[in-house]
């Protein structure tokens, strides 16, 4: 018998995840170590991975640090944050939403 159990339902993250991932939002180049997205693209990741592995406490953890990185790149004026406004504001409601459900 293995020590993990079945998944039970990663429907609604998983395809959650494949929006956020999708060339159409998140373009190739974010994925490289040295865009300034890149960072938050992996804090989104790691929500993601948090929640299907029923760690609260790590989510958290990345909820805050995507939320304080959204709020500096919003002020900022860079060019590479201009290109990624509509990304972090999909990410901003879904963090609105993932936080509620957290505090179940």
């Amino acid at each position: 018998m293995s020590k993990f159990e079945s998944p039970r339902s990663f429907d609604a993250p998983v395809n959650f995840h494949r929006q956020l991932n999708s060339p159409t939002l998140l373009p190739a180049s974010w994925h490289r170590r040295n865009h300034v997205m890149y960072e938050f693209v992996c804090y989104v990741n790691n929500i993601v991975c948090c929640e299907l592995s029923e760690n609260k406490d790590g989510a958290r953890i990345f909820v805050n640090r995507a939320r304080t990185f959204i709020h500096d790149a919003l002020k900022r004026s860079e060019t590479a944050f201009a290109e990624g406004i509509e990304y972090l504001e999909v990410v901003k409601l879904y963090l609105d939403q993932f936080e509620n459900h957290l505090a179940e």
